[in-house]
């Protein structure tokens, strides 16, 4: 088949994914109500039906749009009013002005600067796995902190240079390790800090089905140590169960393996220390005292006007004689709308789709309380974790989240879960997709890399971090997350 007849196949598929849309969304409220289903309950499981199909299918973007249209037709509200509501959240607004303000940081190259000068450290001379480690933190945060699939093939091209050097080649273990290593990098690091995107999804979703706000302080607690000794746990399964051959890294001299600038200047310096007061305001409510004025001045601006007024002081303050924020830049180069859109649908999908309205929260309590309700409070949040690690393994992580938050805010209470912690297993859950090519992008990215690694160690190595990510991430996540919330 000619480039040109398989251009017209994926286009007419994509036609053929967009009716199937539609019928979803406009025309599956036609069926009759199941069990407590209402009329508009059915019209509003099939926009979900319909959400779920189109992200799967043709991305994250129309499949919203057409959803948030889908949502007034329903009948649960006018269109007018659920048009208006979608953007009038506080929420949406906040993530517009932080995803600006973290393009900022990755606009100024502080952040490459940074990560050069750590792995170039002479104190990691001789010590390969300590190297790894470090190497493997600076990819998850150069991939939380700008565009992912550009870190990893930056960080790609820092190893292709650095085994060309030492002398490393096609299909030896450790570059094997490395190079999956970058990919999963990014799992742990991009649930840190809840204010990223899959965390701003699932929190804010998880917040609009029980009224719950997840505090950002605790919430950093608990996942930046899981987060951080899962990175450890990967490399020390690597080391010891697969002990790979890491002389040619103990010969070698470190402050020689990256070309590129160290040395962070003054407008860098600006940016990261403006970044910090970012987070510092975020951070504020709830690290002082509830009774303070200051804390009561922060608490009611709000997430979503501090970053607004952050906007405008760091667009006007220059230094070196360039701003600290280019804004129209950053709009350009960080504005995610896919992402932006998605998160709209979720959010007055999941505050309505329970409602008393729709009649699907006692239906769906009466079809699983027979098997879920077998479980205790914590014997509950491991099987929805469970099911959750399995499934996101072949399907969309996000999409898998989505689907089992309803369940988590519909059986929290008659299980004697914390529902918190409930919803940071799911956001580990669907981090930690790699046993197959369609558990994630990033993951078909390393099962593509046949010229330096074989198939096989391919799904040793992401079965061995499905394992270590599971019994380091699940057991510390349950403890500090029942003494933090």
């Amino acid at each position: 088949m000619s480039a040109q007849d398989t251009s017209k196949a994926k286009r007419d598929l994509t036609w053929l994914h967009f009716i199937i849309i539609l019928a979803l969304m406009f025309g599956f409220g036609y069926l009759p109500p199941i069990g407590t289903v209402t009329t508009v309950g059915m019209k509003m499981l099939g926009v979900f039906l319909g959400l779920l199909y189109g992200w799967s299918t043709c991305g994250m973007l129309f499949p919203s749009l057409l959803g948030w249209v889908a949502i007034g037709f329903s009948g649960i509200a006018p269109v007018k009013d659920i048009m208006t509501q979608g953007f009038g959240n506080e929420i949406i607004i906040f993530l517009v002005f932080i995803l600006v303000l973290v393009q900022m940081l990755a606009d100024s190259g502080a952040v490459d600067n940074v990560a050069n000068y750590i792995i170039t450290r002479p104190w990691l001379q001789g010590r390969p796995w300590l190297f790894s480690a470090i190497f493997l933190c600076v990819c998850g945060l150069l991939a939380s902190f700008g565009q992912a699939f550009a870190a990893f093939l930056l960080c790609w091209g820092i190893l292709f240079s650095i085994f060309d050097k030492v002398g490393y080649r096609p299909y030896e273990m450790y570059p094997a390790i490395m190079i999956i290593g970058v990919i999963i990098s990014a799992s742990p690091f991009g649930i840190m800090l809840p204010f990223k995107a899959m965390p701003m999804v699932i929190l804010n979703a998880f917040s609009s089905i029980t009224q719950i706000q997840v505090g950002y302080l605790p919430y950093m607690l608990v996942m930046i140590p899981a987060g951080l000794l899962m990175i450890a746990g990967y490399i020390l399964a690597c080391r010891f169960i697969l002990r790979p051959d890491v002389s040619k890294m103990k010969n070698c001299d470190v402050t020689q393996l990256v070309q590129g600038e160290t040395k962070v200047t003054k407008h860098q310096k600006a940016v990261l220390f403006a970044f910090g007061v970012v987070l510092l305001l975020l951070l504020i409510p709830g690290v002082l005292p509830t009774s303070w004025k200051f804390t009561q001045l922060i608490s009611g601006t709000g997430n979503a006007a501090l970053m607004a007024l952050c906007t405008v002081a760091f667009s006007l303050i220059k230094v070196e004689g360039k701003p600290i924020l280019d804004f129209n830049k950053s709009v350009k180069d960080g504005l995610n709308w896919p992402i932006i859109f998605m998160l709209v649908v979720i959010m007055l999908l999941t505050s309505l789709l329970m409602s008393d309205a729709t009649g699907i929260q006692p239906w769906l309590v009466g079809m699983l309380s027979p098997v879920l309700t077998k479980f205790s409070g914590l014997g509950f949040l491991i099987a929805l974790f469970v099911i959750t690690l399995v499934l996101t393994q072949f399907m969309n992580n996000i999409i898998v989240g989505v689907m089992f938050l309803p369940i988590l805010g519909t059986f929290y209470e008659t299980v004697g879960a914390n529902p918190v912690v409930g919803t940071m297993l799911i956001l580990l859950a669907i981090n930690t997709a790699f046993l197959t090519p369609a558990a994630s992008p990033a993951t078909a990215m390393c099962f593509a890399q046949t010229g330096w690694i074989h198939t096989k160690d391919i799904f040793k190595i992401m079965a061995i971090c499905v394992v270590t990510f599971t019994v380091l991430g699940l057991p510390l996540i349950i403890g500090l997350g029942h003494v933090l919330f």
